[in-house]
């Protein structure tokens, strides 16, 4: 036997007077039937059930609540969905659809504005490139600013070298100039310096240099065989600017506050013939696409991670990342009607339930496996032998080096015959 209405409940003096006075500790005297709006969304899952009146019952974080608040409260509800299986946005005319025009047209006695209980966050799920090996790799061992240093330093010690070493008799200064920094650079690639050094500051500062040369290229040496091992990962979609100026299609359902937030940026222009609207049960199905590279989703932060989840539990692997950046961090809660006597009394039980850690409870377990891909790292070790592609900057210097010396040829021969001419 169903219990009253929630109105009929309330015309009791007695009972409004108690609500109004003691939300914190208020039931109702005799149970009451609500009606209550659902829908799909990060905090609830809506699933057939042909034991409730409704026909479908909530799962999720949201669906713990709503068992507090029945038992707090003694009441039972029906669930309702909107027609269009929307969150609600508002139209031209000024009036709202999906779970929020169920609100403003009294179809539903109580949906969600409550305190808030989580911020969410939106991101672009996309997926993991392939490993690429950087053919600029062989620089990665040492720092920037360390190679500036060190280069700065092998222009210190040739110039002190040049000032303190005495010129060779008939020797030119351009010739005794190159013939020191062509010295001090041997040292770097562990050759010989071929000079000899016989006053005591000399040595001094050329040791000085060798010490710091040597002990820089042997750790040098020694991170380049881990970093000749590891593949880095592109993660290249990381804001909605770096949709602009790629043809990748982006999955979006439609009539959410979302979408009416993505409406208004400035780089949804960029990419909006390519925005395929689906629905709730789609994102599953197309996660395949996302793994090949050619779409990506835009959804609230907590739906990106239920997805890599599961494609986790069944795969095994760590196929998709989340962007970088977030955007439009809004407030999740419930709402009730404007006015509801009832708000004072959900807002109690809801900062107990948030106050005991519950909430965030609920929702860990909702996602198993929630960390093992939120941080995956964008760059893995491989064991595997060298290809010409890992070394193909090493080559592209090495080619470098026999342009410039060709070039360095060519004006020698020139300016001989320039100087040979009477």
């Amino acid at each position: 036997m169903s219990g009253r209405s929630l109105q009929e409940a309330l015309a009791d003096p007695d009972v409004f007077k108690e609500l109004q006075e003691h939300p914190e500790t208020f039931r109702f005297r005799d149970e009451v039937t609500l009606e209550i709006s659902v829908e799909n969304g990060p905090y609830a899952t809506v699933v057939e059930d042909p034991t409730s009146s409704s026909g479908i019952s909530v799962r999720g974080p949201m669906g713990h609540v709503l068992d507090v608040l029945t038992q707090s409260l003694n009441f039972t509800y029906t669930l309702l969905r909107p027609p269009d299986r929307g969150f609600g946005v508002k139209l031209p005319n000024g009036s709202w659809n999906g779970m929020i025009g169920l609100v403003a047209r009294k179809r539903a006695s109580a949906v969600a504005f409550v305190d808030t209980m989580s911020f969410m966050k939106a991101r672009i799920l996309a997926g993991k490139g392939s490993p690429e090996m950087n053919p600029m790799g062989f620089l990665y061992p040492l720092s920037p600013t360390l190679w500036a240093v060190l280069f700065a330093t092998l222009l210190a010690v040739w110039a002190a070298t040049l000032v303190l070493r005495s010129p060779a008799r008939g020797s030119r200064w351009y010739g005794r100039a190159l013939h020191l920094l062509y010295s001090h650079f041997s040292t770097l690639l562990q050759q010989d310096v071929g000079i000899s050094f016989v006053r005591a500051v000399d040595r001094f500062v050329v040791g000085s240099w060798m010490l710091v040369a040597m002990v820089i290229i042997w750790a040098y040496g020694c991170n380049l065989v881990s970093l000749l091992a590891a593949r880095n990962i592109p993660q290249s979609i990381q804001n909605l600017q770096d949709l602009v100026d790629t043809d990748i299609q982006v999955l979006l359902r439609p009539n959410t506050a979302l979408s009416a937030y993505l409406e208004q940026r400035a780089e949804f222009g960029a990419f909006e013939d390519r925005v395929v609207h689906i629905g709730f049960s789609d994102y599953v199905p197309t996660l395949e696409d996302i793994r090949r590279g050619t779409h990506v989703h835009i959804t609230v932060e907590m739906l990106c991670s239920e997805l890599m989840s599961q494609d986790f539990s069944k795969s095994g692997r760590c196929d998709f990342y989340q962007s970088r950046d977030a955007f439009m961090a809004n407030p999740m809660s419930m709402i009730v009607q404007r006015g509801s006597p009832l708000l004072p009394a959900i807002n109690h039980r809801i900062r107990r339930v948030l106050s005991a850690g519950l909430f965030d409870y609920w929702v860990s377990n909702t996602i198993p496996n929630v960390t093992r891909c939120s941080h995956s790292p964008s760059t893995i070790t491989v064991m595997e032998p060298l290809t010409i592609t890992a070394v193909s900057g090493m080559f592209a210097v090495w080619a470098s080096g026999l342009v410039l010396s060709l070039i360095a040829f060519c004006m020698e021969i020139l300016v001989a015959n320039a100087l040979s001419r009477p």
